[in-house]
């Protein structure tokens, strides 16, 4: 009998094609070389510290050893150390790649993109959680911007929105850049809520209470129902282009990780 790659359970490759894209970990200032930083991808707790001045991560179990968690771990000699049985994690134990880019760290596990996006590199960086799935999130920030679908790259998969004199490009899957002044990106943390990081010049700092205002406005149009149907309702409208295999980039649950875990050696 004929075996098939399509024949097999679609659970297979959420996890790998999410992986593979540069995800946000972290604002770069806000963490310390000095000791530990703790973060989830998914469901997937994971810890990264400094081997001298380059970051390294790994899933944060004492897989070594028997298994404990790695939340009271601390660094000695540039090595993570296990505070239970004093396991050393080294370099050579890093998990994927991150890299340091507009102020943030970034993570992948074998991107098949050399590099995450970019605008320009003086900026200040926010960052908040909403209430609110990925994909209904993104949407409501494209249609709020209101401008015409000029134009689609399928090969790449960006998408370019103009309003005036203005525009928007969305790099599929996260990324919202705005006539190269700011950066918005959206990433999933879990089937209904979203981390946003807003990516700004330095010299177009906003206040605090702008940034409030943001956060409302964020939070009410993810609450909005009306865009989620009317956007996805139309077979050709571009969006569903963007999104056709939008099931493959479903955000990691507990099965696609132990999967991961398990077989990552392969991807």
């Amino acid at each position: 009998m004929k075996s098939s790659l399509s024949s097999l359970p679609i659970l297979l490759y959420i996890l790998p094609q999410t992986f593979r894209e540069w995800t946000i970990i972290g604002i770069d200032k806000d963490i310390s070389i000095h000791k530990p930083y703790h973060y989830k991808i998914g469901n997937l707790p994971m810890v990264l510290w400094y081997n001298k001045t380059n970051p390294q991560t790994i899933i944060n179990t004492c897989h070594k050893h028997l298994g404990n968690t790695l939340r009271d771990s601390y660094i000695k000699d540039n090595n993570l150390i296990c505070p239970y049985h004093k396991s050393v994690y080294t370099n050579e134990d890093n998990l994927g790649t991150i890299k340091k880019q507009n102020g943030l760290l970034w993570w992948s596990y074998k991107s098949f993109k050399t590099n995450p996006p970019k605008i320009r590199d003086e900026n200040n960086n926010y960052h908040f959680e909403v209430q609110g799935d990925f994909i209904s999130t993104l949407m409501n920030f494209i249609c709020d911007f209101g401008g015409s679908y000029s134009r689609f790259n399928e090969k790449n998969k960006k998408l370019l929105m103009k309003k005036d004199r203005d525009y928007m490009i969305y790099k599929y899957p996260y990324t919202i850049q705005f006539s190269n002044r700011y950066m918005i990106n959206i990433i999933p943390i879990d089937n209904n809520k979203s981390h946003i990081y807003l990516t700004i010049p330095k010299q177009s700092q906003i206040s605090p209470d702008e940034m409030n205002k943001f956060k409302n406005y964020v939070n009410k149009r993810f609450n909005d129902f009306k865009f989620k149907f009317y956007l996805l309702k139309d077979d050709n409208s571009f969006i569903n282009k963007i999104y056709k295999s939008y099931a493959n980039y479903m955000f990691p649950d507990d099965y696609t990780i132990q999967h991961f875990i398990m077989n990552k050696r392969y991807y």
